[in-house]
């Protein structure tokens, strides 16, 4: 019976605009405004808590941290050291939670606020879009990411 559902699950995606560093954006063939900006699509299971977003994550093998480490070498490190690493879920869950920002910036969604780019270990490229809207608040792998880096939490839900 649990072979049926294991491994799946149901969200949605969000598309981000890259506001920062233009030309460090790699716009995949579904993305693109009409402004012609590059967006990140992001997913999530959890679309209720899209206001506490304080940052996004990306794999280390995202186009777009590829092309930020390009001008940045301790960043392009990291990414190496990130590949040296486990993918496995199973790896993900226990290992420390190691990230580094690319510098660039995505606006918000709804809100339009300027949200910081992370390279974060804990991001798998084989999960959705390889891309994470981070909700410390309402999510404990994002809650220890952003203690570690001293990032922004805001909670949504009340409970």
């Amino acid at each position: 019976m649990q072979a049926n559902w294991i491994g799946k699950s149901e969200g949605v995606r969000f598309a981000f605009e890259v506001i920062a560093e233009g030309e460090t954006a790699v716009p995949s063939p579904t993305e693109g405004t009409d402004s012609g900006k590059p967006l990140l699509w992001v997913y999530t299971t959890r679309a209720d808590t899209i206001m506490g977003v304080t940052f996004v994550a990306v794999a280390a093998e995202h186009p777009l941290a590829t092309r930020a480490a390009q001008a940045n070498p301790a960043l392009a490190a990291f990414i190496e050291e990130c590949k040296l690493g486990g993918v496995a879920e199973a790896d993900m869950a226990t290992m420390e939670k190691k990230g580094m920002d690319t510098g660039l910036k995505v606006n918000h969604p709804l809100t339009g606020e300027a949200v910081p780019v992370w390279v974060g270990n804990y991001v798998l490229m084989s999960y959705g879009d390889g891309a994470v809207m981070a909700v410390p608040a309402h999510d404990e792998r994002d809650f220890g990411f952003a203690l570690k880096y001293d990032l922004p939490i805001k909670q949504v839900i009340q409970i």
